[in-house]
């Protein structure tokens, strides 16, 4: 069984993966298929809330990773299926991905290692050695 560190790691990577593979696609001119794998994209983002440890600073770097995700797929599905005000919800979305790294910096003691963490945490990928 997988303790919570693992199963966050896990829904962390799934949910990169799947965001990979939604932009890409879109890239490439799909429309559909995209759309589809939001939604399981957003499913894990949700977890991934759920298997956070649950201090003010790593909650916004976790919701700045998931607002990160809202606003592309508002954007994609804005420019997909030409819907109205969509590039708005984008927009909102990227200022508050923006605010809640900005929150998470301006909450540390010490701006050099607040600075480190916040990055790292918000990095999607992470490769352990």
């Amino acid at each position: 069984m997988m303790d919570r560190e693992k199963r966050f790691e896990f829904h962390e990577t799934n949910a990169t993966l799947l965001w990979f593979l939604m932009d890409g696609l879109w890239m490439m001119g799909f429309k559909i298929l995209p759309a589809i794998i939001a939604f399981p994209a957003v499913v894990i983002g949700c977890l991934i809330l759920v298997y956070a440890d649950k201090t003010p600073h790593l909650l916004a770097v976790i919701i700045a990773g998931s607002t990160w995700i809202f606003m592309d797929i508002c954007w994609m599905i804005g420019e997909n299926f030409e819907v109205r005000g969509m590039h708005l919800l984008s927009c909102i979305m990227f200022w508050t991905t923006f605010l809640c790294l900005a929150y998470s910096l301006i909450k540390s003691k010490n701006y050099r290692e607040s600075a480190y963490e916040t990055l790292s945490g918000f990095r999607r990928m992470k490769i352990k050695k």
